[in-house]
C-alpha cells in the first residue's frame, strides 16, 4: 500500500504526486494524459489515456452466407463475448436474403449498432451508453422478464392463446439478449480490475452473476416449452396457485442474494417445502407439468444458495 499526503497549490487546488514506479513502468512522461474516474464507493482510478482504435484486440471479421448461419451466429456471439468492439460481417455477394441474415444476427446482441454498410458487408460498433447498464441491473431485469414469462406461461397453456405464446418467445430472446451482454461485461471485469472497482463487484460475486445469468436464461426457456403444455382444467386453479407461490419464494430469493432478507435462510428453505408439497399433490396433472414447476423452483433457490452469507452453509 502506498501513502500519499495532499499538498495545495495556487489558489488551494489539492495534488498529489504518483508513485514514480507506477509512472516509469507506464511510460509516461510530462505532459501526457491520464483519465481519473470516480467509482460509486468514493474511490477514483487513475489511468494512462489511450486513444481508441480498430487494433486486432478490438475488431472481429466474419464472412455471411446463406448455408451456414450457425456457424455465423456463433462467430459473432464469440466476438461479442471476448469484447470486441467493431464487427464486420462481410458477404460475397450483393442478397437481399444474406443482408437479411446479417441484419438479423446483428440484432441479436444488445449495444451493437449499424454504422456502416454496402454491398459487401455490414459494420457493427458496440455503442452502450455508458453507465447504461451494470450487471446488476441486467441481473434485475432478467429477474423481472422470467417471472412474467413463468406466470404468463400458465396463462397461455391454459387459454391456448397463441398472441401471449408469441409474446413469451420475444421475451425469451430479449433474455437471451441480455444473458450475452451480462457475460460479456463479467468477461470485461474478469481481465480489467478497473471495472471491477467501477461496478463495486468483487471476483467471487462476478462468478455469483454469471451462474445466476445462466439460470434465468434457462428459467425462460423452461417457460416458453410450458406455455405449449396441456393440462386438466380441474388441476388449473391449484396450479395457478403453485405458480404464485413459486413467485412469491422468487422475491425471497432475490432477497437472500442481495444479502437483504430479514428472514433466515431456514424459513426461505421451510417455504421452498411447502411449494414442494404443494407441486405433489398435482397427482393427476401431465408428468412435463410436474417437471417443469420443480424445475422454475429449483432453478430460483440455486440463484438463492449464491448469497453470500451461505458459502459456510451446508444445508
Amino acid at each position: 500500500m502506498i501513502y500519499r499526503r495532499l499538498q495545495r497549490i495556487g489558489g488551494g487546488t489539492l495534488f498529489i504526486s504518483l508513485p514514480r514506479s507506477w509512472v516509469r513502468n507506464r511510460g509516461l512522461k510530462k505532459g501526457d494524459l491520464v483519465e481519473i474516474e470516480e467509482t460509486a464507493n468514493g474511490s477514483i482510478i487513475i489511468s494512462p489515456y489511450q486513444l481508441s482504435s480498430d487494433s486486432v484486440k478490438l475488431f472481429a471479421s466474419i464472412t455471411v452466407n446463406e448455408e451456414d448461419r450457425q456457424r455465423v451466429e456463433r462467430e459473432v456471439a464469440a466476438a461479442y463475448l471476448s469484447g470486441r468492439e467493431i464487427i464486420k460481417l462481410l458477404y460475397g455477394s450483393n442478397s437481399y436474403r444474406i443482408k437479411k441474415i446479417a441484419k438479423e444476427i446483428g440484432k441479436s446482441f444488445l449495444g451493437l449498432e449499424l454504422v456502416e454498410e454496402d454491398d459487401n458487408s455490414s459494420t457493427y460498433r458496440f455503442m452502450l451508453e455508458e453507465g447504461g447498464m451494470t450487471p446488476e441491473k441486467i441481473f434485475r431485469r432478467m429477474n423481472v422478464i422470467a417471472k412474467s414469462m413463468y406466470i404468463d406461461s400458465v396463462k397461455a397453456a391454459l387459454a391456448k392463446d397463441r398472441e401471449l405464446k408469441e409474446d413469451i418467445i420475444n421475451r425469451d430472446e430479449e433474455m437471451d439478449r441480455l444473458y450475452f451482454l451480462g457475460v460479456r461485461m463479467l468477461r470485461q471485469v474478469a481481465s480489467d480490475s478497473s471495472l471491477s472497482a467501477k461496478y463495486s463487484l468483487s471476483a467471487m460475486k462476478a462468478l455469483d452473476y454469471r451462474v445466476a445469468y445462466q439460470h434465468l436464461e434457462y428459467m425462460g426457456d423452461v417457460a416458453c416449452k410450458f406455455s405449449e403444455l396441456v393440462f386438466p382444467r380441474s388441476d388449473a386453479l391449484q396450479i395457478e396457485r403453485v405458480i404464485q407461490k413459486i413467485s412469491e419464494v422468487h422475491d425471497s430469493a432475490l432477497l437472500h442474494f442481495f444479502g437483504s432478507a430479514k428472514e433466515p435462510y431456514s424459513s426461505f428453505l421451510h417455504s421452498v417445502s411447502a411449494v414442494q408439497r404443494d407441486i405433489g399433490m398435482l397427482s393427476q396433472t401431465e408428468s412435463q407439468v410436474i417437471l417443469a414447476l420443480n424445475e422454475f423452483l429449483r432453478l430460483i433457490v440455486d440463484i438463492a444458495d449464491l448469497a453470500g452469507t451461505l458459502y459456510p452453509y451446508v444445508r
